[in-house]
């Protein structure tokens, strides 16, 4: 009896030591996750037997796994099955691949991700055994050309009695069910389901406003238990990094089956932070996934009322109204080419977005009574807060600047008080009323401040709507006036990226030699700065502005050899910043490598081809004048010799796939 008594004792202090904050503990510590990758496994002796496609050896695999997934070449297509021991298998699954599950092509994420086709992570439990079967289109394809990313995120490698603790710790840590929406749910935040931060990848980046959710399903199995929760979000997390080469977990918000709902992508539940969830519709949406394959069952009651009380709160939180449609223009998808417009559901599923059968066509279906749910959850709300126009510029001869329309809408019908506060956070305008549409006219005053002015929709028993309005000033001014081309670049990066950390990435050419300096706008786009420093160190002024305007860990680009940028800039900028090299032994041959990484990023069938010299006749005004043309639309700008298409670029434009070559001049 003592003994039992020891053991309770022993057992409630593992079990305290897993406690969320809240509770009164120390913020629970990172679980370790192991992984291990293969590059391919070894084909079997095959007559068919087991259906159609190439098959393999049942392979041991170096470590027991939870979690799997596959690099899948081009053509091929992949079914496993898995074992614990050796003998007893699984059922043959199907390992889907989603293209488009992932960042937006011309966004600062994706460059880690290019040329990768992967799968999507499979929760499995418990196995060690591996055997996969080939086959597609690909007459070629065999098991030696699948790449399997193996994760144990349940510490399978731990004794039985710590994964049992482990498991009450999880059953411990779920949330207590919330009261009337749109109260927030309870979720179980990063830090308790143990997440690694130091594998995730830069800062958070935001989008103005969250217009739309989109819902998934992780697919793969449903036999995960309420205990394995954490572990099967672990997994996810470090396949989307490691595997994917993502930022973060690509989900904004996971629920699993049992009505635990988890914090997904780092940067604050009530942010409209931007995922990794549904390629060229990622900004402005957030990505909500149920954790299993709802392709024909259903989710169970205690998922779907976890759900639907939570998409209430979040819907509430960005004032979406969930009857609502909003026409969003895709960033480039395998359905939506880039560029198009499209009219969506402000809740829609993964599959209006691409041609994929994710969430489910058993959860799709639910859509229509999830809508009726969460407007049913919401009770009182504002919706649809918004200035027409969100930006006004004053005159620089004292006229009177345009009025805005400020409007809201209030579900149901109530009382409304409406404050515009200026940059110095004084009262610039209130206004009050009531009714079931909301709106004031304002007139930025012809004298007044410059800047952000915030405008805040409120009535009682309601969240509180805010957004703002900029007020510019329409005057002449000179940026980068200093002779000092290093100063000039840096004047310009103060005044497209303001604030803090508020670039994605970042490239340095050498100043003097302005060729690298124009084929690198296209990569850095609208999500950093093109910054010039000396061939043999890195400029302290360069350092500071990068200092502020990049985060740690993103990547700085180096254009040129080390005869154009030293090794010694390299090491300046290392360990603060991931550094890619991208040279040639000549000007031709470094624009030729920038564009294979514009084009690897933005998928672009375009490239805008200009003459590379010589130096004394001033050759570089085309190529000036089509750098903002690539760096607004991730085109690549190639270098040639006059005379002749250069062999450098002749082999990208045909190894990168461009249809469509523009000459310049």
């Amino acid at each position: 009896m003592a003994t039992r008594g020891i053991a309770i004792v022993v057992l409630v202090a593992l079990l305290w030591s897993g406690l969320p904050p809240s509770a009164g503990a120390a913020t629970p510590t990172p679980v370790e996750t192991r992984a291990a990758r293969l590059a391919g496994l070894p084909s079997a002796p095959w007559a068919g037997a087991d259906g159609p496609g190439r098959l393999s050896e049942p392979v041991a695999a170096p470590l027991a796994f939870s979690l799997l997934g596959f690099e899948v070449p081009p053509g091929s297509e992949v079914t496993f099955r898995t074992s614990a021991d050796g003998r007893r298998w699984t059922p043959w699954a199907e390992a889907e691949v989603d293209e488009d599950e992932g960042p937006d092509l011309a966004g600062p994420e994706s460059a880690a991700a290019r040329n990768r086709r992967m799968s999507l992570p499979v929760w499995v439990g418990r196995a060690r055994f591996l055997q996969i079967r080939v086959g597609g289109a690909d007459p070629g394809a065999r098991p030696e050309r699948v790449g399997v990313h193996l994760i144990d995120s349940a510490g399978l490698w731990r004794s039985a009695a710590r994964r049992a603790v482990d498991a009450l710790g999880a059953l411990w840590r779920r949330p207590v069910a919330a009261g009337a929406a749109p109260v927030q749910p309870g979720i179980v935040s990063r830090a308790q389901w143990g997440a690694d931060e130091s594998i995730r990848r830069g800062a958070p980046a935001y989008a103005r406003r969250a217009r739309l959710g989109i819902l998934h399903h992780t697919a793969g199995s449903n036999g995960y238990g309420p205990e394995d929760g954490p572990a099967v979000v672990r997994g996810i997390y470090r396949y989307h990094v490691e595997s994917n080469g993502w930022n973060d977990i690509g989900y904004n918000l996971l629920v699993d089956r049992y009505g635990t709902v988890y914090e997904g992508r780092a940067g604050g539940v009530e942010a409209a932070v931007v995922g990794a969830h549904a390629g060229g519709f990622n900004t402005g949406s957030f990505g909500v996934a149920v954790i299993g394959e709802f392709g024909s069952g259903a989710p169970p009651p205690a998922a779907v009322d976890a759900l639907a009380r939570l998409l209430a709160w979040k819907y509430d939180v960005h004032h979406v109204d969930v009857d609502a449609t909003v026409d969003y223009v895709s960033a480039g998808s395998d359905r939506y080419p880039a560029g198009t417009t499209v009219r969506l559901a402000t809740m829609s599923g993964h599959r209006d977005t691409k041609h994929t059968s994710c969430p489910g066509a058993a959860l799709y279906e639910l859509l229509p009574r999830l809508r009726e749910r969460v407007r049913a959850l919401q009770g009182e709300v504002i919706l649809d807060h918004r200035a027409t126009p969100d930006r006004v510029v004053l005159q620089a001869d004292g006229s009177d600047p345009p009025q805005v329309q400020l409007s809201a809408r209030l579900r149901p019908a109530g009382a409304w008080t409406l404050e515009v506060t200026g940059p110095d956070g004084r009262l610039a305008h209130r206004d009050a009323g009531a009714g079931a549409a909301a709106a004031s006219l304002w007139r930025p005053p012809a004298d007044g401040l410059r800047g952000r002015y915030t405008y805040t929709f409120s009535s009682p028993g309601r969240r509180s709507a805010s957004d703002y309005v900029e007020v510019f000033q329409n005057v002449l001014r000179r940026v980068g006036d200093d002779p000092d081309p290093v100063n000039g670049a840096v004047e310009l990066s103060r005044e497209a990226f303001p604030g803090l950390f508020g670039a994605g990435r970042a490239v340095l050419a050498r100043t003097g030699v302005f060729a690298d300096a124009m084929a690198g706008g296209p990569l850095a786009g609208r999500e950093g700065p093109v910054l010039l420093t000396s061939p043999e160190r890195l400029d302290d002024r360069v350092r500071a502005e990068l200092e502020r305007v990049l985060p740690p860990l993103s990547v700085v680009y180096v254009l040129g050899g080390p005869g154009a940028l030293s090794d010694t800039v390299v090491a300046q900028l290392s360990p603060r910043w991931r550094v890619r090299r991208l040279a040639g032994p000549g000007r031709v041959e470094t624009a030729a490598a920038v564009a294979r990484e514009v084009v690897a990023r933005s998928g672009s069938t375009t490239a805008l081809v200009a003459r590379a010299g010589p130096d004394d006749v001033a050759p570089w005004a085309d190529a000036l004048a089509g750098g903002a043309y690539g760096a607004a639309r991730s085109v690549p700008v190639l270098l040639t010799d006059s005379r002749a298409l250069s062999p450098a670029t002749a082999a990208v434009l045909d190894e990168v796939g461009v249809a469509d070559s523009v000459g310049l001049g």
